[in-house]
């Protein structure tokens, strides 16, 4: 996965409790695109960098 990083989507589910995911991406931006086309019924709103990018 070069060039990719794991990153942490949040955002509500469809009773507006609080949802988290990983997954790996280029950008923040990206991943939070990646979530938002996921047909999970969950509203991700929140993307952000997980670990420190060394391998964790």
């Amino acid at each position: 996965m070069i060039g990719k990083r794991k990153y942490m989507v949040s955002g509500n589910d469809l009773d507006g409790k609080y949802v988290e995911k990983e997954l790996w991406a280029s950008s923040a931006r990206e991943a939070l695109e990646i979530a938002q086309g996921w047909d999970d019924g969950n509203n991700y709103t929140v993307a952000r960098k997980k670990g420190c990018g060394c391998g964790s």
